[in-house]
């Protein structure tokens, strides 16, 4: 799953992944809200990978990551930060909770995919 509301950056993401040796499909959400809207149904399939974009329209990737890692069901699945914030402004907090994994069957470490764009 891929939460992103540039297109110039879901395309270079999209692009990168299609080039992978490992066939995968990527659904795209242009903003958190859109994307809870599926994560949030219990019927929905569970993706296996998310990559999250942090500055976003409506809910905000922080506010994203706040509601997987809070939801039991979604809490396992690993996510990548996409950002061109500083690393050093972003509050570890909802990064780093999992409150419904132990330590034996949490998501992997969060890794930081910055994205650091001259614009």
């Amino acid at each position: 799953m891929l939460i992103e509301d540039s297109d110039a950056d879901a395309g270079i993401i999209q692009e990168a992944l299609a080039g992978w040796q490992h066939h995968c499909d990527v659904s795209r959400f242009r903003d958190g809200d859109e994307a809870l809207t599926l994560l949030m149904d219990e019927d929905a399939p569970v993706p296996d990978v998310i990559l999250l974009d942090l500055n976003m329209p409506k809910s905000d990737g922080l506010d994203v990551l706040r509601k997987i890692r809070n939801t039991p069901r979604l809490t396992y699945i690993p996510v990548g930060i996409l950002t061109d914030l500083s690393l050093r402004t972003i509050s570890a907090e909802p990064l780093l909770s999992a409150p419904h994994a132990t330590s034996k069957n949490r998501a992997p470490t969060i890794s930081f995919l910055a994205v650091y764009a001259k614009r």
